[in-house]
Formats: C-alpha cells, sequence, structure tokens
C-alpha cells in the first residue's frame, strides 16, 4: 500500500486572487503617472513571487506506505516516521474540523512531534483519508 498526497489547486487560486488584487493596487497608479516601463516591472515582480510560492506548494508530499509516512518538502530533507513508532497524533484545528491544518505526529512518547505535517494546502478527500488511518494513533 503506498499512496501519495499532493497539494490541491485550493491555494493557487487563493494567491492568484490575492496577488492580482495588490497587483492592481500597486500597478494602476504607476500607470496612471505615465510610467509603463516600472509598471511592467512591477508586474514581472509579482509574477516571480507567484510562481516561486507555486513551485513551493507543488514539491510538498505526503507519501503513506505499508509501515511509514512520509513528508516531502523543496528545501528541506525527507521527513519519515515508522508506524511503529507512533505514541499519537494531534491535529491543529483552525475553523474547519474535517480538514486539520495540520498534524503532529509523535513518536516515543517525546515531548516534540517527530513529523509536522502541513495539510492545509492538500485536498479535503485526502486528509481525510489520512486522519482516518488507524495506525497514526489520531486524538480527537
Amino acid at each position: 500500500m503506498s499512496r501519495v498526497l499532493k497539494p490541491s489547486p485550493r491555494p493557487y487560486v487563493a494567491l492568484g486572487i490575492v496577488l492580482g488584487g495588490l497587483a492592481l493596487i500597486a500597478i494602476l497608479p504607476i500607470f496612471a503617472a505615465g510610467k509603463p516601463w516600472q509598471a511592467l516591472q512591477a508586474t514581472g515582480g509579482m509574477l516571480v513571487v507567484y510562481g516561486a510560492v507555486c513551485v513551493a506548494l507543488s514539491r510538498q508530499r505526503v507519501v503513506v506506505e505499508s509501515d511509514s509516512i512520509t513528508f516531502h518538502e523543496l528545501f528541506k530533507p525527507t521527513s519519515r516516521v515508522f508506524f511503529r513508532d507512533i505514541s499519537r497524533s494531534v491535529p491543529r484545528i483552525l475553523g474547519e474540523t474535517q480538514h486539520p491544518l495540520g498534524l503532529d505526529i509523535y513518536a516515543d512518547n517525546a515531548k516534540k512531534p517527530a513529523l509536522r505535517l502541513r495539510l492545509k494546502s492538500f485536498r479535503a478527500a485526502d486528509v481525510a483519508w489520512l486522519v482516518s488511518i488507524p495506525d497514526l494513533k489520531v486524538q480527537k
């Protein structure tokens, strides 16, 4: 059993809307002042920021295998916890109880989490499946 969870399109759309609005607010006065080159530079800068954040989001992966769970990110080393080592998992909830912001997985009764999953950018159905895995020992 191996399943890979990937981010949903929701954060890309939300980020596009927010950065698009900020770009309009920043660029319209520059363009109205008769400086189209500076407006073009500002637009390019906003597109670079949007692209960088999208690349960082798209590189997140949660891989659930038969004996372990692994979290991949863009520039961070891969983190893995075996199911046999998990003592408990605590969801971090804000607003949506069915779709937690994250999941802190504790191993060997440690005080600090062995693995922190940021789940808000993932599909709600995938997160619900992940939280329902009995080997994670999720506390409700």
